[in-house]
């Protein structure tokens, strides 16, 4: 896909001319030209020069994964099968992952599988977080929860009493 727009500006020493893309959202690249022309401003005719560049904007890959639980009691084992879309009909192979666990863990597998377990007890949230990136540099983030419950602590409390009764 091509597209073209235009710039006009006027500035004496315009020496470091900056152009923002916005984010590529489409499955597929988008090609841009960049035409720069050099005219003199002082009324001399026929000084112009120009030069061109194409610049490739790579689209947004698309972060996601699916849990095998969401939520369970202690020891709680989730697999994380992940279905990142890289976009530009390319493979997930092509990707690199960033996993994090909570404040602290961090992999870097495609898929993951972790033990969560919870000693407390009220129920515990981990958060999950997925940072997905194409060959291109192109990033996406997805966040998550698991909430892992605490395991049920069985007690009674047993009271005999005994009772005799005189009968006269």
């Amino acid at each position: 896909m091509d597209d073209e727009f235009t710039i006009d500006y006027y500035h004496r020493y315009f020496v470091n001319p900056k152009i923002t893309f916005p984010v590529n959202n489409t499955p597929n690249a988008i090609n841009y030209t960049i035409l720069l022309t050099a005219t003199r401003n002082d009324g001399t005719k026929g000084c112009i020069d120009t030069t061109s560049r194409n610049i490739i904007v790579y689209p947004k890959p698309s972060a996601l994964f699916t849990p095998s639980k969401d939520s369970g009691c202690t020891p709680l084992l989730v697999n994380f099968t992940n279905t990142s879309d890289p976009k530009n009909g390319e493979s997930i192979n092509s990707m690199s992952f960033i996993w994090k666990f909570g404040a602290s863990i961090i992999d870097t597998f495609k898929d993951q599988s972790k033990t969560f377990t919870n000693s407390g007890t009220n129920d515990s949230i981990t958060f999950i977080q997925l940072i997905a990136t194409s060959k291109w540099g192109c990033r996406d983030t997805i966040k998550d929860t698991v909430t892992v419950f605490p395991l049920p602590k069985a007690d009674f409390f047993l009271l005999i009493i005994h009772l005799v009764l005189h009968f006269i």
